[in-house]
Order: structure tokens, then C-alpha cells, then sequence
């Protein structure tokens, strides 16, 4: 463009007008934008588009002077060239271009979808080319741009930033070792992107549930569709999924798609939410800090900028930094979110979000979830899905797709089985076995639930230290070896758990493997024979890969393998609170397993999967002793609750212990943090041991039931010593000191069966809780919000309801005979089958969705609101018609 001016000028013999120099810069610009994107179609179509795309930057153009002649009837303001030239995309010139060239392009014969892509494509990105021609302006000239010479500077600055961002951070390079592990399948030889296969998406409701409206749909379709909807442009894309369902896969699939076929339209920017350091004030704020690179450090007004529009893709919610989540960083995080994206329904801003996460993260949080989400869950692999996924496989690996399929899909196989291998992750692993002869029928035998998750991960485990140990060995291990390996992997999962970013340091893994003598002299002799650091070497093997911490750091290929050896760590530690050595002794005495409780359970380390896999693996334990592992921890959480660990006598107190040794690993904790995990995480252990002694009927137990060994009740039997009603609402109240509804999201996911009998609860956050089967009888509840709570089958008879929210609780087949409702809200509750039998209902609320199908026992009820009485007499009559 600069070439045709200075042409020009020196034909013409005259000065050209401001406006005369933006025609001229805009054309020239545009042709080379559309040419650029018309030679990168030329793979996805045909000779027409080729021959066009010559003709568009060669003679189709004309000469200088032509140009100027083909626009005489385009009248161009001073004003209008002056926000032509700032921003063209939007300019009446770029409307224009991008109307005339679409229609060539649709009479070459280029697909109506691809021809308005390349022109957007085009017009978005000419303002890079203008940037490029105004710099090379003489300085008198450069004046007209309304912006300095230092400024021109900048905006060609900010899209060599942007370039450098997506080759680093956005696109695979196969010849680039390290973004080449990026996208690498573990150890594999091939890629994430060569076995990807798309996957199906369910709409969901803003609640949460199956939208029952929308039929499911291809989640990059559904993605698509949202991004060009221009109604939904304040809508944030919220996609939630299970542990290995592809949500991460679909992130930096996807993105790189956005970067193939529709930059610089959209600027795909990938963060994953894990290494954001620390929450700002503004999602802006956390964004800068986030991305950290030149077009952001540089500009304060980035995301104002009308020439850039960023599709940021947040992936994992649900693993910001536990620091965070503890002090309501969650819900914090997802408002700002959702502030940001209605912001961006402007003029100034039309960025949108992605954001993915496990649903688990959203307990006890979705009545604070913005209202503008569009909400969808990744569906399991169907059968085209899995299908295509057997025949890339079986290209990659040189395999037979359909006898693999034939044995994945085996009738014979427990159905938990067959369904997990409609899970891109485990569907793997079950192929990668297969392929090496490590997987047959039999080991599935009887495997359901979570125990054929926990088998498959035991036998990937099995599978890696015999059949694909590294080169750190060099030998046949020794049955004492291989399980020194795997303390190894165990120590390694428990410091990513508890690091709280997925990546934990070799530092704080060295650190704990000093006690494990047997681990500590595998590697010393390792290290001998390598000389360089065999622990490393070692992580390596194991589906672990350089931390994006840098230097000396780790991370697990996938969270899940981080998770079941956590699990696994302290299943380990369990057995040997229990072990009984000479004399009837535990070998572990009270002081060191106080220490390790600490040491093992003071950050947040027991979430929904990780007691999932804890308990399974103690079920199929040969030692554990739960009567004993209950009654030693049920010492520790007496002690506990009377703040013994914290007393300020102590010279070493255990918490500040932890907090400092977490502390020198660069981990910050405070004090009141590491206390209240440990005994929370020991809180969840013995609800769990309670929940799995009780007969199969409780609360409801019969008469001449068997006592169970363990019987918990965290406020102690009512009518003895031990007994303080209070005792749980105090503990509640010091986890929530950390942040607005700690306890309900940490334990409330665990009280299943609980023994909660005349508790006193008053004004407790107990949101999203799952007390089905508990025992309430004669609980005070009052003020206590149990919304969304999960009371099916609960005993709460004459509980205290009082002014409590019971909102969209699950109340069915539940005992309130008796119970006190004065004013409880029961608005949207599902009430089918319960007992009401002499319930007070004074002012109780409800609204059309609350569910009083069946119940039981309401003509005994005293103060039945009178509306409440005609309806259900209306239910009733209608039942009988």
C-alpha cells in the first residue's frame, strides 16, 4: 500500500487528502487480508477459489488511479475515514468490500458459509495490514491517523504479541518438543488431536437439569452456534463434566479450531484456571494476570480495543486454588464471569467465555451461579462416537478396531465396565491395556460402581511398573522394589492434592519420601548408576510431565491418576494406624498419628472422588480394621473439638507445624486453614465409617437389630456426659470463619445416615447437604437453610423447622410427624410420600412447583394454611376422578 502511494504521488504530481490516503491504505489492505485467508482455503476448496484469490492481489485491481475512479461514487467523510482507518471492520468502506467480495466469491463457486467467513476473516483482520502501511509512512503523513507515531508502533507491537501467544500457547507444533508434549496422548507416540473424536452435549435447564426441550447436540455445533447468535452475546458458555470426559481435550481442541477458521474474527486465549494465582477484584484484573503477555501488559485498554475480540476458554472451574474455593473464591469467580460477559454485549466489548468444570465444584453454590449461563453437560461416548474412536485407534496402534470393540462391549463384561468405556479417558486406558495383553474379561468380574474405576486404575498402575517401566531400572524389579515405586506414586498424588494447582514440586515430594527407607534406597542406587536425579526420572514413566511451574515441578497427565493415588496414600496411612505390632500395641502411637493426620489430611484433600476411591480401597483391604481406625479417630476429633491441637501452651503446636512445612514448599496456608481441614477431612471418615455400619433400614431400625460396632453422633449420645447439642453448629461455624459455606461443600456431600438426633443447627448454611436417611429426630433447625438439601427417607420427627428454608429440598418418604414448620419455606420442595401427621404448618410458604403428592397423615396436621388445604383437597378429588 505504501509501494502505490508513493506511485501515485509521483504520476499525479499532487498531494492526496486524508481521505484519498484511507481509500487507498483500506483497499490495498483488504485485498492483501483476503488473499492471505483465500491461500490458506486452499486446502478445503477449489481451483475457482485459487484462481480468485490470484486475481485479487495481481491485476483485477487496476491501476492506481483506476482505483480511485471505481470509488468516486463512494463519498468518504473526514470523519468517517478518521473511524474507517481506527477500526475498518465495522466501517460503511469494509461493509461495502465485504458485500462486493462475497458475491465474487459465491459466483466462483466458494460455499455460501466459507465465503462469508473468508470475507469477515478478511475484514477483521485488515486493520494489522493498515497498521503495517501507516508505519511506513512518512512521518508528516502519519499525523492523519489520529493516533502518534508511538502509538502506530504499538498496535503493530500488539498483533506480533498475539501471533507469538497462539504459537506458543495455542497451536500444536509437531517439530516444537515441548508444545509437541502438550498435545501428546502420555507416552504415546501420537497426538490428542489424531484420536480426538467430537462429542455430544445435553442442554441444560439454568438449575442444572436436563433442559427436556433440547435434544442433545454436538458440543463444538452448540459452541459454534452460540458464538455467531447475536442474542446470545451476554450469555457465558458453560460446559460441566465428570472427571476424563474430554473437557480439557475439547478446550485446546477447539481453540485450535478458533485459530485454523475463524482468527482473528474470534482470538482464542486458553487459560487454565488452575495457575491463576490469586483472585482480583475484577474478572479484567484476573484476566491481565492470568494471560501475562505484551498485548496485555502493554494496554490498559485491551479489552476495549474495537480491532481484537477474544474467545477465553476457562477450563476447570472447579480447580481454582484451593485457598480460593475455601474463602467463597468460587462463587466470587463465576459472578465476576458473568458480570463481564453481560458487559461485553456492547459496542466497546464483544468478547465471550467458555468455561468448564466438574459439576461436583457447584454444590452449595448454585443459587449464586449468574443467570446468564447457557448451561450443557458432555454426554458418554455413543456408539458412532465410540465407534470412530475404535477405527482411529486401531490406525494409530496397527490394531484390529472391531475385535477390541467386540471385547469392550462384551455382554460379559459388568455393565459399570462397559459404561466407563464410553469415557474418553478410561476408554483409553481399557485400549492401551488390550493392546499390551494386559486386559481379559475375568479381572472385571463382579466389578460395579466406583470399584471397576478403582480396578482399572489399579491395573494401569500394575500395567505401567511391570510392562512399561523406565529405562531408570534398566532390570527386573523385585516384588519389595515395585512397591517401593508405587509408595512413590502414592507420595507424588497426595502433593499435587495437596499443592491444590494439579502441580506439586520434587522438592515437597523428596521431602516426604524421607521416611520411606525402602523408596529412599531404590532411588539412591538408581541415582548411582544414572547420576543425574533418578526421582524424576521415575515420574516420568508414570503419566507425570513437567509442571507448568517450571523447573523442578511435576503434574499428573490426567487429575484423575493424581486423585486415586492420593487415595490410595491414604488408604496406606489407615492400615498402619491400625496395625497392632508386640504386645497388643499399635505401632503408630497417638502422638505420631496426630502428626500424621496433620501431616496427611490438613488441606483440602477429600473431595467427592477421593473418598470415592479412599473407601473402595479399604473395602477390599486385607488389613484394615475399621472398628479400630474408628475408634482412634474418634479420640483425635474429641480432642480436636475441645481446640487441643491449637492451645497456645503448646511450644510446636501440630497446625503451625503443617502450615510452616507447607509454607518452605512455597504453599501459602494459614494456621486456622490447616486445623480446620484436619479435622473436617477426619469428620467426613468417621461419617462414612458410620454410614457403612448402620442396617440397611436406618433410621428406621427394628426391634432386636444387632448394635452396630461404630455408631457416630458428632454432638455425642443425647443422655450422656459427651453430649453437647451445640458441639456440630460450633464446628460448622469455625469451617464457615474460612469462607461462607465451607462445611456445606467439604462434609456436606458425606452425611448420608448421619446420627444427627437432637442436634441444635440454628441458622446453619447447610445448602446442597446430603443427609438421606439421617437421623434428625427432634433436631432445632431453626433458621437453618437447607436448600436443595437432600433429606429423602430422613427421620425428623418432631424436628424444629422453624422459619427454616427448605427450598427445592428433597423431602420425600421423609418422617415430619410431629415436626415444627411455622413459616419453613417449602417453595419448589419435593414432599411425595412424607408423613406429616400432627405437624404444625402455621404460615408454612410453597409455590406451584412444590411436590405434595401422597403425603401422609396431612389431615392430622394442625394450622394447615387454608389455601394449602383447598389445594390438596383438589388434588385429591381429581386423584379420584
Amino acid at each position: 500500500a505504501t509501494g502505490l502511494l508513493k506511485f501515485y504521488l509521483a504520476k499525479s504530481q499532487k498531494d492526496l487528502t486524508f481521505e484519498d490516503y484511507v481509500i487507498l491504505v483500506c483497499l490495498k489492505a483488504y485485498s492483501e487480508s483476503l488473499s492471505e485467508f483465500c491461500r490458506a482455503e486452499d486446502a478445503r476448496t477449489d481451483s475457482a477459489l485459487r484462481s480468485l484469490s490470484g486475481e485479487i492481489s495481481g491485476t483485477a485491481l487496476g491501476q492506481t488511479q483506476q482505483r480511485l475512479d471505481a470509488l468516486k461514487a463512494f463519498e468518504l467523510t473526514e470523519s468517517e475515514a478518521q473511524k474507517t482507518l481506527l477500526c475498518f471492520q465495522k466501517s460503511q468502506l469494509s461493509q461495502q468490500l465485504q458485500s462486493v467480495m462475497e458475491s465474487r466469491l459465491l459466483k466462483a463457486g466458494v460455499e455460501a458459509s466459507a465465503a462469508q467467513r473468508l470475507v469477515e476473516r478478511a475484514a477483521w483482520n485488515t486493520h494489522r495490514y493498515i497498521t503495517k502501511a501507516w508505519n511506513n509512512l512518512p512521518d508528516d503523513k502519519r499525523r492523519f491517523g489520529g493516533l502518534s507515531i508511538a502509538e502506530w508502533r504499538m498496535e503493530q507491537e500488539k498483533y506480533d504479541s498475539i501471533d507469538t501467544y497462539l504459537k506458543e500457547f495455542v497451536s500444536p507444533d509437531p517439530d516444537e518438543p515441548t508444545r509437541k508434549m502438550r498435545w501428546q496422548v502420555f507416552n504415546e507416540p501420537f497426538t490428542i488431536q489424531e484420536l480426538y473424536v467430537p462429542l455430544q452435549a445435553q442442554p441444560l435447564t439454568r438449575s442444572g437439569e436436563e433442559d427436556k426441550d433440547e435434544e442433545p447436540i454436538s458440543l463444538e455445533d452448540w459452541a459454534y452456534q452460540l458464538l455467531s447468535a447475536s442474542k446470545k452475546q451476554s450469555q457465558v458458555l458453560f460446559i460441566q463434566a465428570g472427571p476424563g470426559r474430554g473437557k480439557s481435550v475439547f478446550c485446546r481442541i477447539f481453540a485450535n479450531k478458533i485459530r485454523e477458521q475463524l482468527f482473528p474474527i474470534w482470538i482464542p486465549i486458553l487459560i487454565r484456571l488452575r495457575e491463576i494465582p490469586k483472585l482480583q477484584n475484577s474478572f479484567e484484573d484476573t484476566l491481565r494476570d492470568a494471560i501475562s503477555t505484551d498485548f496485555v501488559r502493554a494496554d490498559d485498554g485491551w479489552l476495549t480495543d474495537k480491532n481484537t475480540r477474544f474467545l477465553f476458554f476457562l477450563d476447570g472451574f472447579d480447580e481454582l486454588l484451593m485457598e480460593g474455593r475455601t474463602s467463597g473464591g468460587l462463587e466470587q469467580f463465576l459472578q465476576q464471569v458473568g458480570r463481564f460477559q453481560e458487559r461485553c454485549n456492547s459496542p466497546e466489548m464483544g468478547h465471550r467465555v467458555i468455561v468448564t468444570g466438574r459439576p461436583l465444584a457447584l454444590q452449595g453454590v448454585e443459587r449464586t451461579l449468574p443467570r446468564n449461563l447457557e448451561r450443557v453437560k458432555i454426554l458418554p461416548m455413543g456408539d458412532d462416537e465410540q465407534t470412530r474412536w475404535f477405527e482411529q485407534w486401531g490406525k494409530l496402534v496397527n490394531a484390529d478396531a472391531q475385535y477390541l470393540s467386540g471385547v469392550l462391549n462384551n455382554q460379559q463384561l459388568p455393565e459399570r465396565v462397559r459404561e466407563l468405556a464410553r469415557e474418553p479417558l478410561l476408554l483409553y486406558l481399557l485400549a492401551a491395556m488390550h493392546r499390551d495383553g494386559q486386559l481379559s474379561l475375568e479381572m472385571f468380574a463382579g466389578a460395579g460402581g466406583v470399584k471397576a474405576k478403582v480396578l482399572i486404575y489399579q491395573k494401569t498402575l500394575d500395567w505401567v511398573l511391570t510392562k512399561q517401566r523406565p529405562d531408570l531400572l534398566n532390570r527386573d524389579l523385585t516384588e519389595l522394589e515395585t512397591g517401593a515405586l508405587y509408595r512413590v506414586l502414592a507420595e507424588a498424588g497426595l502433593c499435587v492434592i495437596q499443592s491444590g494447582d494439579e502441580c506439586a514440586s520434587i522438592g515437597m515430594i523428596e521431602e516426604r519420601l524421607k521416611a520411606d527407607d525402602e523408596a529412599k534406597a531404590l532411588l539412591d542406587r538408581a541415582q548411582e548408576r544414572l547420576k543425574e536425579n533418578p526421582l524424576r526420572n521415575a515420574l516420568a514413566a508414570f503419566y507425570l510431565q513437567p509442571g507448568r511451574k517450571g523447573e523442578g515441578s511435576v503434574e499428573f497427565a490426567h487429575k484423575s491418576f493424581s486423585e486415586f493415588l492420593c487415595a490410595e496414600r491414604i488408604k496406606q496411612a489407615m492400615e498402619d494406624w491400625t496395625y497392632k505390632g508386640r504386645r497388643n500395641k499399635f505401632d503408630v502411637s497417638d502422638e505420631q498419628l496426630h502428626w500424621e493426620i496433620y501431616d496427611l489430611l490438613g488441606t483440602h484433600v477429600l473431595t467427592e472422588e477421593i473418598v470415592e476411591y479412599l473407601f473402595e480401597l479399604l473395602q477390599t483391604s486385607e488389613t484394615f480394621q475399621p472398628a479400630a481406625l474408628f475408634n482412634r479417630l474418634h479420640d483425635f476429633y474429641l480432642r480436636w473439638c475441645n481446640h487441643e491441637f491449637m492451645d497456645e501452651e503448646l511450644s510446636d503446636p501440630l497446625p503451625l507445624k503443617k502450615m510452616r512445612k507447607l509454607r518452605k514448599l512455597g504453599l501459602p496456608t494459614k494456621l486456622r486453614s490447616v486445623d480446620v481441614f484436619a479435622g473436617l477431612n477426619v469428620l467426613i471418615i468417621l461419617f462414612k465409617l458410620h454410614a457403612a455400619a448402620q442396617h440397611p433400614s436406618y433410621p428406621e431400625v427394628p426391634e432386636g437389630a444387632p448394635t452396630p460396632e461404630i455408631s457416630f453422633h458428632p454432638c455425642g449420645e443425647a443422655g450422656t456426659d459427651e453430649f453437647k447439642r451445640g458441639r456440630l453448629l460450633a464446628i460448622i461455624h469455625y469451617a464457615d470463619s474460612l469462607g461462607t459455606g465451607v462445611f456445606s461443600r467439604t462434609v456436606g456431600l458425606h452425611l448420608f445416615r448421619a446420627n444427627l438426633a437432637s442436634a441444635r443447627l440454628d441458622g446453619a448454611i447447610l445448602t446442597s447437604v446430603n443427609l438421606d436417611r439421617a437421623n434428625l429426630n427432634s433436631a432445632r433447625l431453626y433458621l437453618t437453610n437447607l436448600y436443595r438439601a437432600n433429606l429423602y427417607r430422613a427421620n425428623l420427627y418432631r424436628a424444629s423447622l422453624y422459619i427454616a428454608n427448605l427450598g427445592s429440598a428433597n423431602l420425600a418418604s421423609a418422617d415430619l410427624t410431629s415436626a415444627n414448620l411455622e413459616k419453613a419455606n417449602l417453595a419448589s420442595a419435593k414432599l411425595a410420600s412424607a408423613k406429616l401427621a400432627s405437624a404444625y404448618l402455621q404460615n408454612v410458604g410453597w409455590n406451584e412447583l412444590t411436590d405434595w403428592t401422597d403425603v401422609r397423615g396431612i389431615e392430622s396436621a394442625t394450622n394447615v394454611p387454608e389455601a394449602l388445604k383447598v389445594q390438596l383437597s383438589g388434588e385429591e378429588s381429581s386423584k379420584d376422578e
